[in-house]
């Protein structure tokens, strides 16, 4: 065709026993050549060694054309073919066949469309399906109503019903037009285009109407789930005889303050939880400075942390970002962060996991001496019946170790508030995945401590959230693990 005319060469190639007649086109190269040996032989290329040919071992670059092939030549090819693939154990399944229920589950969830600026709404809202225990009592919950509140819980519920159904991009106009409703400070434009908001502000407010919403007596689940307590004292540092001031506070997130000594996550928020503040004084009858001292009281079963990386700044009138590298821990300790009495209490779920921590340690390291002698000891019932008793306490109200494990970052990337990008990085059934809008991909778990900060080009972590660790072997491992 168009000039080309095709020489081929039938070459004899010898390998594992057996000789197989290649028939080779010269001017298409070794690559090709190679191609056509691993489709007979299953030998991948890269472990080729091919020999007999002219000028010694058949290199990636050689030239056949060059090499005076002969009808019929004999070759030998060295190479260890690839395993071959095992039958599977399950009868496949086809596509077409699967419902939508079934293809959500199969392969990965579903990702939100931007319907113009609304990165920081969608990695919020992926970030909070990570919590299986809040759809669950969302979906029991009556959320019929006018109120704001009533209509963004009815829209959640909708839209995360919508999404478990499908593996395909969801667009949430509905939600998005009453969230926007609902809340005005969202509904900002531009230029004709929707302004880009705060995703933490976003979690904010959801988790206000939820709350609102979500009722359970005197309480609700977004107080069950995220609300803590900590001791605040305060101490005044210009009247050494004043009396201090000691009194509880609630809180819903946690704020860890960066400034140039910050470095990691676990001192960015203990020294925020220690400040000096201006107060009026009752005993000098003036403002005066006092020392705000706090400590965790209650831990909640989920811990949200707002890495505080956006100030204004007055002279340009918008808000700047603090792009410095802030370290968070795959497991956060917030033992030394709480009084002296909630330490206490800790102690024995604290013992629990260490133990059974201990244990598994010794299990794999008998393992890996191959110990044919080490021998499992039954579970007597009295074992059985503490190991069960253990599991329920550790399964209670509230965190009970002070041990989290990390299971969603959401990130920002730009040089300021009012631009940039958000994306959601979520713990899903063991792996991490990355949600950029409509985009849904596996990620390591390195390439989510990168997010540590350190440059404005980059995704830095702007809100972490926390849940509760319990032991791998608890039977109700699934309470505090992802959906």
């Amino acid at each position: 065709f168009f000039g080309i005319t095709l020489r081929m060469v039938l070459l004899k190639v010898k390998w594992g026993g057996k000789t197989y007649d290649v028939d080779v086109d010269p001017a298409l190269g070794v690559d090709v050549f190679k191609a056509q040996l691993q489709s007979l032989t299953g030998v991948p290329p890269d472990r080729q060694k091919i020999s007999g040919l002219k000028g010694g071992m058949l290199k990636d670059d050689a030239d056949l054309s060059a090499m005076g092939l002969k009808e019929g030549q004999k070759c030998m090819m060295l190479g260890t073919a690839d395993a071959i693939p095992e039958a599977p154990k399950e009868k496949p399944k086809f596509l077409e066949d699967m419902t939508s229920e079934e293809k959500a589950k199969e392969y990965l969830p579903s990702g939100l469309a931007n319907l113009g600026n609304t990165c920081y709404l969608n990695s919020a809202l992926q970030t909070m399906r990570v919590i299986p225990e809040l759809w669950r009592d969302l979906e029991a919950c009556p959320t019929q109503g006018n109120m704001p509140e009533q209509q963004t819980s009815s829209a959640l519920r909708a839209l995360h019903k919508q999404m478990d159904g499908t593996p395909e991009t969801v667009a949430p106009h509905i939600f998005v037009s009453l969230f926007r409703q609902c809340y005005p400070q969202f509904n900002q434009q531009e230029n004709g285009h929707y302004a880009q908001q705060d995703a933490e502000e976003a979690w904010s407010s959801m988790m206000t109407a939820l709350a609102q919403t979500m009722k359970k007596g005197d309480s609700n689940s977004i107080e069950e789930l995220f609300g803590g307590k900590m001791s605040v004292t305060l101490k005044c540092l210009e009247k050494d005889d004043e009396p201090a001031e000691v009194k509880s506070e609630a809180f819903r997130s946690l704020k860890c303050h960066i400034n140039n000594q910050t470095v990691g996550l676990e001192l960015g928020l203990t020294e925020g939880m220690s400040e000096k503040i201006t107060k009026t004084s009752p005993s000098l009858e003036r403002e005066a400075v006092y020392l705000k001292d706090a400590k965790l009281e209650s831990l909640p079963d989920y811990l949200s942390v707002h890495l505080v990386r956006f100030f204004y700044k007055a002279d340009v009138k918008k808000k700047a970002k603090v792009v410095r590298p802030v370290q968070f821990p795959m497991v956060l300790d917030c033992y030394t962060m709480c009084s002296e009495e909630t330490k206490k209490r800790l102690e024995k779920g604290r013992n629990i996991l260490s133990s059974r921590r201990d244990a598994a340690v010794e299990r794999k390291r008998n393992a890996k001496k191959g110990d044919s002698m080490e021998v499992d000891e039954e579970e007597t019932e009295e074992q059985k019946a503490a190991r069960l008793a253990d599991d329920e306490y550790l399964a209670g109200p509230g965190n009970r170790t002070g041990w989290y494990e990390l299971c969603g970052v959401i990130t920002h990337k730009g040089r300021d508030a009012d631009g940039g990008h958000y994306v959601a990085w979520v713990k899903h059934k063991g792996d991490w995945l990355l949600f950029d809008d409509n985009k849904v991909e596996i990620v390591r778990e390195e390439k989510v401590k990168e997010t540590a900060g350190g440059a404005a080009d980059n995704h830095l972590a702007y809100m972490l959230l926390y849940r509760t660790r319990i032991p791998e072997d608890a039977p109700n491992k699934g309470v505090c693990g992802p959906p």
